[in-house]
């Protein structure tokens, strides 16, 4: 019995997956290098970071409404 074309054709599919995943590898690393390259905003002089905490609790989902004293 006579295997060369499924030798054939197993090469030549380990050939394709081998370029696909060096594309592919190609493609993620000039992603990572544009997020990390990319400017972001730059932070005004007048901006200070928030020192003093929120008296208020975070409630955006509506629901501690009825914890609260009267």
């Amino acid at each position: 019995m006579d295997d060369r074309p499924k030798r054939t054709e197993k090469q030549s599919q380990q050939r394709r997956l081998g370029a696909a995943l060096r594309e592919n590898l190609k493609r993620r690393k000039a992603q990572a290098k544009g997020r990390t390259t990319a400017p972001g905003p730059d932070p005004k002089p007048n901006d200070k970071p928030n020192d003093k905490p929120n008296d208020q609790p975070h409630d955006s989902a509506g629901i501690a409404g009825h914890k609260r004293r009267s």
